[in-house]
């Protein structure tokens, strides 16, 4: 996931921009995120280099996570590969036992951001 991106001045209208590509964690495909400039001529290009490394270490870090894109589903799948990698054999496979046949036939295509404490109650 680590990379440098680039930085490029678009021929159409001069304006800076930053590309950097990267493998999203949740869904194993790659993305490619944009940053542009308000500034012209050497400014415009040394603001986009700070928005691009701040870009970068934000994907880096995991803090740049699309929220409304996540279902419970894919949380939780990624759940027991961070989380629960440590776990012993059996424990994991409690866990994936219940999260695949209890948890994500019921609740993983609600989006993680619509899920509502009356989800659970429910369930």
């Amino acid at each position: 996931m680590a990379g440098m991106g680039s930085v490029y001045q678009r021929s159409s209208d001069g304006r800076w921009a930053g590309k950097y590509t990267f493998t999203d964690p949740l869904t194993g495909k790659s993305k490619t995120k944009y940053v542009y400039s308000s500034k012209e001529g050497r400014k415009g290009e040394q603001e986009v280099r700070r928005k691009l490394n701040k870009l970068i270490e934000e994907i880096e870090s995991g803090n740049l996570i699309n929220a409304n894109q996540i279902t419970v589903e894919s949380w939780l799948r990624k759940f027991l590969e961070v989380y629960c990698a440590r776990n012993s054999g059996t424990t994991l496979d409690g866990y994936k036992n219940y999260i695949e046949n209890h948890i994500i036939p019921i609740l993983g295509k609600i989006k993680l951001r619509d899920l509502k404490p009356i989800h659970i109650e429910n369930y």
